[in-house]
């Protein structure tokens, strides 16, 4: 008994080790060449196999492949159909005995498919060899078929019962089953002469009870940038096919249930698809018939739901031609989207809100567009990778936006090219922001820009009021932080023009300009900007600027550190701005831009009446005088940033002042501007300067500048003008100190709240705009009262005053400088003035007394009053003309009687009393 069993344990033995050892002696490459010859004869197709093949008989028969390759046919673009890294089968051993092969398992690991499709229609999955032996075989059955069934109608549809039958039972008489077909890691290509669609990270895992089913399925792949996975059954394998599968993405299930004629190709069901929006609380239901064949496919009564949104409609794609067409109606906000037959996009909105309260979106703070109807259109022409947006057309009331955008998907990225042109960019702006109140003009942006693995690469230009805008770099969003690397470009002909679009008033003479900058950095943290060499021209005067700027992000506020260095500033060429009748200096108006970021000019009335009264602080708003805006500045950008300014200016040059070596540090910290100093060389002196400007509560203003011995020339006294001609010092050194403060919201509060001293002291110099000296030189030449008042009336229309000391000062208190004083004094006048210079009033009232060197002349008094850019004169000629009627009169006696008596009063005196008797 034991010996029997000894005998047939080590037969056992043995042949395990006969079935591990046997693949070692079995030379399985030398079958390589069988396999690849006997593809070819089957397929027509050349069979590479470029790795070993590997056998294994325990624990159950398999045999691998690697590196597989099959060609695909002539003419195609790709040379291979299938590339295949390891195929692997496994075999039951038990059913062998039984004489059927039962393939537990295929695995094909990193499989790459490609089906493609010939200019020709032809195809790379069809293969020549089958397709003919095939043809043979079912001709040859139907040539015994009619044979046999000539004369016999009946038995022929009993035979084509019976085919139907053996359809069936072939199935069972393969002599081999596959249970498991598994696919790891792979990717199926589609391609045709205009396009290619990749389907990648395919995972394939198939259960088959047996050849009539079910088959259970599980497929996971990635396309169109989503993953997708798709599970579920094939009931019954025959004619008929039911199925039923759940295709489940990252946000969403499409359950798809319905029938597949293999015998037509035909497929009828419906699908059906809920999930979540990602930001909206409701779900979302999607419902439709679906049918297809090898032609087209047809989608219809689509219902969409979300909420209270409801969307109807249907799809049709043409297979062979690669065309759709779709049709939905959406509501609330009658909105429409269709696409024809010839690819034209076409999109109808009456309005987003409707939309936006259904699906409980606040939409307060969304821009006016949500409220307005627009329209879009656009030919779609895919080609391959390529996707063309042609004849765009964006239709807002009478404004457009139209171009074409082509967009090549890459492997890693995404390329755009773009060419669109807008008209009325007032009335698009408008769609943007409730306060927009710019219009571009018409506005040509092009360009490219490239996503490639987290770096976006652009050379975009932008065209508007005359002006290129160039941007040209790249923006790297793949790490933590995005980091850029720009130039730009800001250039145009005209900048008085484009100043003129934007802002509504056009100062003259900006001509030419570039603007360009170097920035880098990262957008989180910190960027540099690098101010090239650019330039704008004033006049007939080019002015250069270059400079640093670092902007600090990621502080509590942005912090700016900049170091600019600007050449020459000539202002004189800026023209005057013409503000209701009066004219207004364009470098003043400038000034105010900058502070306010708008420009509300004061409005003038000429017309004194005779009722004003200039003294009176309560008459500040009176007509007779200007008109200060009661519109609040605008400070909120000191609330923004802090930051530091330096700015160094070789030459700053206005009207006939001339700035050399101007440096000024500027502080930006806690919605305070303060500057903190100021220099300049100004005529051999020296201007210093420092003040600041406050966005905290009271909004305080304060400023402190002196002028040391500078040799002036044409300084502006003050804006007074007499008959269109200012009051100048035109020579002279010149000594000038300022310390004023205020505060307020807006210009009339500020001036209002003005505090301070203004003095001016000069010697040596000339007063431009009043000849004094005329004055001195009419008393000394009296010939007749009318011509004495003439020439008196002409000193003040012009001329000008050599003086030996010029004094001036003015104390002002809530905007009025009550005693302002100034006084003159020359070889042969001298002048004191005083009176009341009302800032919120726009108003004067100086009484000047002039004091002539030539004996016994009396004081000659001239009363400027009205307003400060204006002011009208009252000569008070009183004592003047009893100086003159006396001095006249007595001329005239002594010169009489000189003639009549030979110059002896007596004998003249006698005469006279003869010829009156």
């Amino acid at each position: 008994m034991l010996k029997p069993l000894k005998y047939f344990t080590f037969l056992i033995i043995t042949l395990v080790i006969l079935l591990f050892a046997t693949p070692f002696f079995i030379p399985i490459d030398k079958y390589k060449e069988d396999i690849i010859t006997e593809v070819k004869k089957t397929t027509g197709r050349d069979l590479a196999i470029d790795g070993k093949i590997s056998l294994s008989l325990l624990p159950k028969p398999y045999i691998a492949l690697s590196n597989v390759k099959l060609s695909s046919i002539k003419g195609a673009k790709e040379p291979l159909m299938a590339d295949i890294e390891t195929v692997s089968v496994k075999v039951d051993i038990i059913p062998l005995f039984t004489g059927k092969v039962v393939v537990s398992a295929i695995y094909l690991d990193k499989p790459k498919i490609n089906l493609e499709v010939l200019k020709d229609g032809s195809n790379n999955w069809t293969f020549s060899k089958i397709k003919g032996d095939k043809t043979k075989v079912i001709a040859n059955n139907k040539a015994a078929s009619k044979k046999k069934d000539t004369n016999n109608k009946t038995a022929k549809a009993d035979n084509t019962t019976n085919i139907a039958k053996e359809k069936a039972s072939d199935l069972d008489d393969l002599p081999f089953i596959i249970k498991n077909l598994s696919i790891t890691n792979g990717k199926i290509s589609y391609i045709d002469k205009k396009s290619r669609t990749d389907v990648e990270d395919i995972d394939i895992h198939v259960d088959i009870d047996s050849w009539h089913g079910p088959v259970d399925f599980k497929i996971g792949l990635q396309a169109f940038h989503d993953e997708f996975k798709l599970t579920g059954t094939i009931k019954e394998i025959g004619e008929i096919i039911p199925i039923e599968a759940k295709l489940a993405t990252l946000h969403d299930n499409l359950n798809i249930v319905g029938k597949l004629d293999t015998k037509k190709l035909e497929f009828a069901g419906g699908i059906n698809a809920d999930g979540e929006l990602e930001g909206i609380k409701d779900p979302f239901n999607l419902s439709a018939k679906l049918q297809a064949n090898k032609n087209n496919v047809l989608i219809q009564d689509i219902l969409f739901t979300l909420g209270k949104l409801e969307a109807k409609g249907e799809a049709k794609h043409n297979i062979v031609k690669n065309i759709s067409t779709l049709k939905l109606a959406m509501n609330p906000g009658q909105i429409s989207l269709s696409l024809s037959k010839n690819n034209i996009f076409s999109l109808k909105v009456k309005s987003l809100q409707p939309i936006l309260t259904a699906l409980n979106i606040d939409n307060k703070d969304l821009p006016p567009i949500i409220n307005q109807p627009f329209t879009l259109s656009s030919m779609i022409k895919p080609d391959g990778k390529n996707i063309t947006l042609e004849k765009i057309n964006f239709t807002h009331k009478n404004a457009s936006v139209k171009g074409d955008i082509t967009i090549n998907k890459q492997p890693d990225g995404i390329d755009t090219t773009y060419n669109l042109t807008s008209s009325n960019s007032k009335t698009l702006l408008s769609l943007l922001s409730k306060n927009a109140d710019i219009n571009l003009g018409t506005v040509k942006l092009t360009g490219n820009t490239n996503q490639n693995n987290g770096i976006i690469t652009t050379d975009t230009k932008i065209n508007t009021l005359g002006t290129d805008i160039a941007v040209k770099g790249e923006v790297d969003v793949s790490a933590a932080f995005v980091n850029i690397s720009l130039l730009t470009k800001i250039s145009g002909n005209n900048l008085s023009k484009t100043l003129g679009r934007l802002a509504n008033n056009k100062p003259n003479k900006l001509g030419k300009f570039s603007l360009v900058n170097e920035i880098k950095g990262e957008f989180n943290k910190k960027i540099r900007i690098k101010t090239l060499e650019s330039m704008v021209n004033i006049g007939k005067n080019k002015t250069l600027l270059r400079g640093d700027t670092e902007v600090t992000l990621n502080a509590a506020k942005p912090r700016i550190l900049a170091n600019l260095v600007v050449d020459n500033i000539n202002l004189d060429d800026f023209a005057a701005i013409k503000v209701s009748g009066t004219k207004i200096a364009a470098t003043s108006n400038s000034s105010k831009q900058i502070a306010k970021g708008k420009v509300t000019p004061a409005v003038y009335n000429t017309t004194i009446p005779a009722s004003a009264n200039v003294s009176n602080p309560g008459n500040r708003r009176s007509t007779a005088g200007g008109t200060w805006s009661r519109e609040k500045i605008d400070l909120s950008f000191l609330d923004l940033v802090n930051g530091e300014v330096n700015i160094k200016i070789s030459k700053f040059v206005q009207d006939a002042l001339e700035f050399e070596h101007m440096i000024a540090n500027l502080l930006l910290s806690n919605s305070t501007l303060e500057l903190k100093s100021l220099t300049a060389d100004l005529y051999g002196g020296q201007l210093t300067a420092n003040g600041k400007i406050s966005n905290q509560a009271g909004r305080h203003f304060n400023l402190k500048a002196a002028v040391k011995q500078a040799n002036l020339k044409n300084l502006k006294l003050s804006e007074f003008k007499f008959k269109k001609k200012k009051l100048k010092i035109t020579e002279g050194v010149v000594n000038v100190n300022i310390d004023l403060k205020s505060s307020g919201a807006s210009e009339y509060e500020y001036v209002s709240n003005l505090f301070g001293n203004v003095d001016i002291d000069s010697q040596n110099g000339t007063l431009q705009g009043v000849d004094l000296g005329k004055v001195a030189g009419t008393f000394g030449n009296i010939k007749d009262l009318p011509s004495t008042l003439a020439n008196l009336k002409s000193a003040f229309a012009g001329g000008n005053t050599k003086y030996q000391k010029l004094i001036g000062v003015m104390k002002f208190s809530n905007g009025i400088s009550s005693n302002s004083r100034f006084k003159l004094k020359s070889d042969v006048v001298e002048m004191d003035a005083n009176g009341t210079i009302d800032l919120p009033g726009y108003q004067l009232n100086i009484l000047a007394e002039i004091n002539s060197s030539i004996k016994d002349v009396p004081t000659f008094k001239v009363k400027l009053y009205g307003p400060l850019n204006n002011p009208q004169r009252k000569f008070d000629f009183s004592e003047l003309q009893k100086y003159i009627a006396k001095n006249f009169t007595k001329d005239i006696k002594d010169k009489v009687l000189k003639n009549i008596g030979g110059g002896d009063k007596k004998k003249a005196l006698k005469k006279l009393k003869n010829l009156f008797k």
